[in-house]
Formats: structure tokens, sequence, C-alpha cells
């Protein structure tokens, strides 16, 4: 058997700590609930799997790359070791943090489990304790991947729904905004507080990005040193793939000068691959807007041009990764 904990560490950290002690149940996948999520957070990422499968870019990619060779085994590999059918069982992940450490933050999973043999593994594992908060059975243990153990900490919430996180405090403080002891998102003025495009199935969004340290987060560019808050919505609507985003800059003078950058990052591709008539189609479904202090990005594009563009890429990556 393939070594999952080699080949899906993220995954199969997340999955296994699904711990959790009821029954299964058929989950519903659904937007995200803001309602879920602590009013003081800082980033939100959701992913809506049953909305993914339901657009015809997402069911291409079913077909053609997971149900065969490598992916299939992969897949397979997870569902023999824990019970679990990544495809079919699992329905939404919201991951979301009240700042912006790199291994902070809970995650909200909501899927079908099997519990016997979630159960099993975590009996196998010499570190797994137990303990009572707030009246929810918490599951704790040490996880090593790659030779990197940190501490996990899982709840089953309610039959359709885990909570998992590697902090122990913050699945607790997670537990106290699904029990409506503390504030959440839903009734806040955060400005992640808003309703997704219609159709969206990747939901990002990022705010106080003001307060982020540039020394201490290595990943921070030079345009989100100017941005306030970042929202991204991904999906598939009436037949076109969209990717919808919106920046909200530190002041008005600094929309313009990101909006010229995106613009000429986009021209110089254009120079670069004009003569790739899938990728040029691509730029043209681009639309860039500032206007006072916000960037709006919206791009569209059919799905079955998307598949095409989807396919060259990877086949040239395949090409690229041969030749190494």
């Amino acid at each position: 058997m393939t070594n999952i904990k080699r080949l899906l560490p993220i995954t199969y950290i997340l999955l296994l700590i699904f711990l959790v002690c009821g029954p299964q149940s058929a989950a519903r996948g659904e937007p995200l609930d803001r309602k879920e999520i602590d009013a003081d957070a800082k980033w939100i990422f959701h992913i809506d799997f049953d909305a993914g499968k339901a657009t015809k870019v997402g069911y291409k990619v079913y077909e053609d790359w997971l149900s065969h060779g490598f992916a299939k085994a992969t897949l397979q590999d997870v569902r023999e070791t824990i019970g679990l059918d990544l495809l079919a069982d699992v329905r939404g992940i919201t991951f979301y943090s009240t700042g912006f450490e790199i291994y902070g933050g809970v995650v909200i999973v909501r899927a079908k489990v099997d519990r016997q043999r979630l159960l099993g593994i975590l009996d196998g594992n010499a570190t797994h304790e137990q303990t009572i908060y707030a009246g929810h059975k918490l599951h704790t243990w040490v996880q090593e991947v790659e030779g990197l153990k940190s501490e996990v900490t899982g709840c089953f919430y309610r039959p359709d729904m885990v909570i998992v996180g590697r902090k122990a405090a913050e699945v607790k403080t997670a537990l106290d905004v699904l029990d409506s002891k503390k504030p959440n998102l839903a009734d806040s003025k955060s400005v992640l507080n808003r309703k997704a495009s219609k159709g969206t199935v990747f939901e990002l969004g990022a705010s106080g990005l003001s307060d982020l340290d540039s020394d201490k987060i290595p990943f921070v560019s030079p345009v989100i040193r100017h941005c306030r808050a970042i929202l991204i919505d991904i999906g598939e609507d009436d037949r076109q793939v969209f990717v919808s985003a919106r920046l909200d800059t530190k002041t008005i003078e600094a929309a313009r000068p990101i909006q010229d950058i995106i613009g000429g990052f986009l021209a110089m591709k254009r120079l670069e691959r004009a003569d790739d008539k899938i990728f040029i189609k691509s730029l043209d479904g681009m639309k860039l807007k500032a206007d006072n202090d916000t960037v709006q990005i919206d791009w569209r594009m059919p799905g079955p041009a998307v598949m095409r563009l989807i396919e060259q890429e990877w086949d040239k990556q395949q090409k690229a990764n041969q030749a190494e």
C-alpha cells in the first residue's frame, strides 16, 4: 500500500482527526455558514465539495484525473486506511483563524465517517488522551508526518460536523462560537461577513492585513502590504467558470498602482505566450477595475475552454517533470 502519510500529509492529518466517536451520517454540503465562524476571524477558506462536484469542470476533473492512475490509487489508499471516500463522503471543509500564525486556526469538516475504524486508529496511538470541555469530548494526540511531530485536538460536535485544530485553546474557542457563547461572524461588521457569488465552490477571505508583520510572515507580497482585505470567490455559474476578487487597499492612492501591477503582469504574459491561442483567449475574459480604494478582478470563461486550458497546462507540467 502507498504511504499516504507521505503522499497526503495535510489531508491525512485533517481526516485522521475525525476521531470523532459519533454515528455515521450523510452530511449536507452547503455554502459557508458564517454563524459557525468566530467574529474575530482574520481569514477564512471554505470548500463546498458538493457544489464542486456539481460543476461541469469538477465532474470533468473527476472523470479524467481522479478515476485512474496515481490519483485513483491514492484515493483508494485513503479509503482502505481510514474508511473515508474523499470524493463521496466529504461535503464541505472550512478553515479559519483569528490570527496569521502559520500553524494556527481550526478546521470545520462536514463528512460521513467510519466511526469504528477511526476509533481503532486512535486507540493505536499511545499519545491519545480524552478530556471534557463545556460538555464536549475532546481528543488530543501527537501526530507525526515526515518527521514533524505536532499535537492535534479534535471534537465531534454533532453527527455531521468535526472541529479540528493544532491548538486545544483554539478548538475550545470554536466550540464556544458554535454554542453561541461567543460572537459569530454573521453578526459582526467584519468585511468577511458577506454573501459569496452564486455558484461559488472556493471562498477565500482575509482581513486585518494592515496589521501583518512582513518580517515574521515572509510570503507577504508588496501588493498585500498595501491592502486591508482580500476577498476571492471561485466557482461556476451559468456554464461559466469564474474568479471574482476584491482587494480593499489601505489608501485611494494605492488602488490604481495595484491595478497597473496586475495589468502589467497580464500584458507580460500575453507577450510571453503570444502564440498560445488557448492561453491568450483565457486572458480575454479578465476585467480589471480600480474604484476609490478598491480593485476588482473578474474573470469568466466557458467550462469546456477552461478544461482545455487546464489539460494543456497539465501536459506541459508533466513534460517538464519528465525532463528533469
